[in-house]
Formats: C-alpha cells, structure tokens, sequence
C-alpha cells in the first residue's frame, strides 16, 4: 500500500457488447460513427485520430481519455518473456513514455519466445533493454521510450520506478 500511495488510475475501458441482428456481436459504437467522433473529438490531431480511430471508438475512450493515456508512463521490468508479450501493446496504444529496465542481453535460445528480438541482436550480444526499444520506436515513433539498461534491485527500485505512473513486473 505505502508503495501505491498517491498513485491515479490513468483511465478505465469498458466495452459494451449489444448482439446484432443477424446473431453476431457488435461493439454499441461502430465504425460508422467516426464522423461523430472527428467532431466530438477536434482537440485531436487529424494524424492522431487516424492512427487510434479505432481504439478512439471504445465507448470510454474519447479525445480526454487519449490524452490521458498519452500523458501517461509505464515502466517495464524486464524485456523479455513479460516485456515482449506487453511492450508492443503499449506502444500500439500510444502510451506516451515507456521504460524499459532490463541488464541482460539478447540470447539465440531465448528468441523462440522474444519475438521482440532478432538473431541479429543475439550476434551482437545487443541489450534487451535497447533492442526492445529499438523496435517500439520503430512500431510508434510518437511514443518516448526511456532504456534502462539496469536491473531492478532492493537499492536502485525505488528511484527506478519513480517517474512512472505505473509499474509492469
């Protein structure tokens, strides 16, 4: 609990399924009402709405949720089995800052469940911290991605994790 104080929720999704006629599901708000959503949503930029048009979509997300999530910051501990399942999606969602602390480095016998690294990487004996990076970047050149080429210890955790909102480990 002492570690949580003064932490805020970013924002909460909540998907409202309404069957459809023909016996399929579909989401309460669809596609066709992007028009409504570019006029109710102006304050974004018509690139930003583009790329999350979809998830700008989601019944609770809107033009404040999104610039909640874009002020937002996430720190990663460990770029590897945990981090290469979350840190695409992250990025894919537009999270504004991504940390990435990890000191080990890319290894062959690891890629097969890494997809975020490549042989290459293994070859050069790359850390996974910046390989990831590399690649997040490369998915979302918007979002601010922060290595941190260090392992999470009793001594370094606390000032580690202070400049994010929320912590994934």
């Amino acid at each position: 609990p002492g570690a949580r104080a003064g932490r805020r929720c970013i924002f909460r999704v909540s998907c409202e399924w309404a069957p459809h006629q023909a016996g399929r599901g579909t989401f309460a708000r669809t596609f066709q009402e992007m028009d409504q959503l570019e006029q109710d949503d102006r304050s974004l930029p018509a690139p930003v709405i583009e790329r999350y048009a979809r998830q700008l979509l989601v019944p609770s997300m809107g033009a404040a949720a999104h610039a909640k999530l874009a002020a937002g910051s996430v720190l990663v501990v460990g770029a590897g089995g945990l981090g290469c399942g979350c840190l695409p999606y992250l990025a894919g969602a537009g999270v504004g800052t991504i940390g990435i602390a990890d000191a080990d480095v890319v290894e062959l016998s690891n890629l097969h469940r890494q997809p975020l690294h490549d042989e290459a990487g293994a070859k050069a004996r790359r850390g996974k911290a910046a390989s990831a990076a590399a690649r997040l970047r490369a998915l979302n050149s918007s979002v601010r991605v922060v290595v941190h080429a260090e392992a999470a210890t009793h001594a370094s955790a606390l000032a580690l994790v202070a400049p994010y909102d929320v912590v994934v480990d």
